[in-house]
Parts: C-alpha cells; structure tokens; sequence
C-alpha cells in the first residue's frame, strides 16, 4: 500500500457563497471502523455547518454532509481556546455510497495511538488548501488537488508558545521557504487555510504490523502558527475515544492507546 492509497482517505469539504456557489471550508479524515463510516475534521471546521450547509463532493455530485456528530467543547465557548479542537460526523451509508468511489476509508490499523512527538521526527501533513479546490465551470462538480508537505517535529519548548501540549499536539516545523513535499522535492504551497481538519501522519516511526505501510495517521490538523514557523495537530485519540465513548459496541474494533488516556466528557455537560 503506497502512499497515495492512503492520503485517498482525505477529502475537501464545502460550503456555498452567498450566490450558491460551493466553496472549500476545510477537510477531513474518512475513518472506517466495522460497519460504521466516520468522517473525522476540526471541530472549527464543522462550525462552519451554522452558518452554511456542507457538503463532501461525491462520486458525480455534491452530497449534503449530515449525520451524529461531537464537537469538542471549547473553554469559555470560545473556539480560539480551544486547542483540541476535533470533531467526527456517522456517516449514513447513502452518504459513503456516494464517496467510495473516489475516496477510501481508512481502517483502524492503519492508525497510531502511541505516537510520541519527539524533535527531529519525521511527519506528513495532508489537506486542501482553499486555492486548490474549485467548481467545475458549469456543473456542481469539484475539481480539488491534495497538498502534502513533510518536516520534523518542533523543539518541546514552542509548545507553550502556541498555548499546545505534547500530551494532546503535535506541532511540525513548517518555514515557508523551505517546504518539501511528500516525496521530498521543494515545493511553494499556494496557503494552508482549508488544510484544517486534513491528516497528521508519522513517516516511518515506530512498531508496524508485517504488510503494513509504515505511515500511519496520528493526528487532525488544526492550526497554522506563522509567526513561530509550525502547523499544530491534535492527536488522532480524541477523535477515537469520542467514537468509543458514542458507539461502544465498536470499542473492541478501535486501539486503545499504551501512551495516553482520554477522558471524554459527557454530551449532556
């Protein structure tokens, strides 16, 4: 499995203009888990739901994003607190039916809930920016183009600078005018609003099963800090332990972190 196969499983998400045109939002993370399908993004992504209706493009069409869904709840009700800032939406199977065509659902092995941000370690991070997602001319199609970039892990200390943990974040090394792409070729990136919500992904780290690609998704994209030259992720166990927590009858389906815990708070607080 190479790494195209994998990034398959991010995808755009719109929203419309005021004349109804559809617009890039942000992005996110397909997750397939038993028989459930999981769209999984930034919680200030899904925000954007109160003021639009959104959509994932589809296989010939744009289809209406809808579903159960959890939000993190931010401190104070202010979502610029709020540095976990992660959401999933249940897919319905009319939904997936339309996507799984173009897109693939990533399953839970491909996942790792251990990953250990240390400096100098190796990540690929995964989306579509604004200016790379378009309507076709004419149609309620979507011509839309993934961006990838890698660099290492920043240095422990500028986690207190952006206000992250390591417990909870990752932060990368992202100097604008040194930009590599997956494949390690210098590349310019057109922005990195819109890639909210993509995929983190820890490049040849740690244990892997035999067959296995050693990329694995670890973290939801969440926040670009120019000033101290880095892009912030949250860690992929929020998501997950939020759908644990809803749908326990898949728990035995997901991984159970041996380096974090996370306590997820009650929907009705």
């Amino acid at each position: 499995m190479n790494t195209v196969k994998l990034t398959n499983t991010i995808i755009p998400i719109l929203g419309s203009t005021e004349r109804g045109k559809p617009c890039s939002v942000g992005s996110g993370i397909l997750f397939g888990v038993g028989n459930e399908r999981f769209l999984i993004t930034a919680a200030h992504v899904l925000d954007e739901n109160k003021i639009t209706t959104l959509y994932l493009p589809g296989n010939s069409e744009l289809v209406e994003l809808s579903g159960q869904s959890r939000v993190s709840k931010p401190p104070q009700n202010n979502r610029e607190l709020d540095h976990l800032d992660t959401a999933y939406v249940r897919l319905s199977e009319q939904i997936v039916s339309h996507l799984n065509r173009v897109y693939w659902f990533l399953p839970p092995q491909l996942v790792d809930v251990n990953d250990v941000s240390t400096p100098g370690k190796h990540y690929m991070f995964t989306g579509y920016p604004h200016k790379a997602v378009g309507a076709v001319y004419g149609t309620r199609k979507i011509a839309a183009q993934l961006h990838s970039f890698t660099d290492h892990a920043s240095e422990v200390a500028k986690y207190a600078e952006v206000d992250a943990t390591p417990a909870a974040n990752i932060l990368i090394n992202f100097d604008e005018k040194r930009v590599k792409d997956e494949k390690g070729r210098a590349v310019t990136p057109k922005e990195r609003q819109g890639m909210s919500g993509g995929g983190v992904w820890n490049i040849g780290a740690g244990p892997h099963q035999a067959g296995l690609p050693k990329t694995r998704l670890c973290g939801v994209a969440i926040e670009h800090h120019k000033k101290q030259k880095c892009l912030v992720a949250t860690k992929i166990n929020f998501a997950l332990e939020s759908i644990r927590s809803d749908f326990p009858n898949l728990s035995h389906h997901l991984p159970v972190s041996e380096t974090l815990e996370v306590v997820v708070e009650d929907k009705s607080n």
